[in-house]
């Protein structure tokens, strides 16, 4: 009797343990949603190599990073903006995310050519600014992150058409060279950078600078790496792709690997490294600066304005390409299966 007492209190115990932990354990995965980082990625993802890897880098991290939609916009030698379009979608489709986060074509030319007609039921880059609108109003609590890795085209008409969205969001740009001129997605649209940087919104440039060890040019993924790790990496397609170049695939590491063949060389991480400031801060440094304006393609400071913004560089490149690398091996896109 005493025997069977016993086990009756062990068996009780048993299943009051297993239940508390399974409580914890959803409390936990509850928490873990509850802090994903809300974030659209805007980009012109054919123009260059580093957008695809930026985008595979963010679906690969469903636990950290809720991707609500991808933007596209058009910048120089990106076959249009419905070029930038289908490499965006031919990136989530190998990331296996096609289906669950929404895909929106942007603004094809310049912030000062669109504005004018941005009070028109349809114009240039329509759909993202629409969706960037409506996501950043539909934000409770939090800001919703806007990741621009091209042109600020398609930030600054969301901010001209609908200036209720501005407390509502943080812009984290990949652009700019500063204090330094120039920058590939700075110069693709100049008219589009002062909007948004003087609309008052929370606005980080996370600094380009070609050939300087302080900026996200620093930040490079060594072909042989990418030949080493990458194959097969990701999830595998039962109907395969094809690649901007012709080629067939079925993952997106063969992608990545190709991709790099295709340049014969290492590259520069930019845009990635705009995503992984956003996930971990202690990966760059960070410094407060009052609001220069852009006159041509060059910076004049104003050390007398109220409005600030912030500034990254001396990026971490061992720490962000390390986390790059486990991102890729150890894949996890099942946040956007539910």
């Amino acid at each position: 009797m005493q025997l069977y007492k016993r086990i009756v209190t062990l068996v009780v115990t048993l299943m009051l343990t297993y239940t508390a932990a399974v409580k914890a354990s959803d409390a936990t995965a509850v928490v873990e949603a509850a802090n994903r980082i809300s974030i659209i990625i805007d980009s012109d993802a054919n123009n260059e190599l580093d957008d695809q890897h930026a985008l595979a880098y963010a679906f690969f991290s469903s636990s950290v990073f809720d991707v609500l939609g991808v933007t596209v916009n058009n910048t120089y030698n990106g076959d249009g903006v419905q070029g930038q379009y289908d490499e965006a979608e031919r990136v989530m489709k190998l990331c296996k995310v096609d289906k669950h986060i929404p895909l929106f074509k942007g603004a094809d030319r310049h912030y000062n050519i669109i504005a004018p007609k941005i009070q028109e039921l349809t114009f240039d880059g329509q759909p993202a600014v629409d969706f960037i609108i409506s996501s950043a109003r539909a934000m409770k609590g939090e800001k919703l992150v806007l990741i621009p890795i091209g042109k600020l085209t398609n930030i600054a008409l969301a901010i001209l058409k609908a200036p209720d969205i501005i407390p509502k969001v943080r812009v984290v740009w990949l652009g700019s060279n500063y204090p330094a001129a120039g920058e590939y997605n700075l110069v693709n649209d100049v008219t589009a950078v002062n909007p948004v940087i003087e609309s008052g919104v929370q606005f980080e440039m996370v600094t380009v600078r070609y050939d300087d060890p302080t900026g996200t040019a620093a930040v490079i993924a060594s072909i042989d790496k990418i030949n080493k790790v990458m194959p097969n990496i990701g999830p595998s397609l039962s109907e395969p792709i094809t690649g901007r170049d012709g080629d067939i695939f079925s993952s997106f590491g063969d992608y990545s690997v190709a991709l790099f063949q295709h340049v014969k060389t290492d590259r520069s991480m930019y845009d990635m490294v705009a995503l992984a400031i956003v996930k971990n801060k202690s990966w760059g440094n960070s410094k407060v600066i009052p609001a220069p304006k852009l006159i041509d393609t060059g910076w004049v400071e104003q050390p007398e304005n109220k409005n600030t913004i912030v500034i990254w560089e001396n990026f971490d490149k061992k720490l962000i390409m390390e986390d790059f690398y486990h991102a890729m091996i150890n894949y996890d896109i099942a946040a956007y299966k539910n």
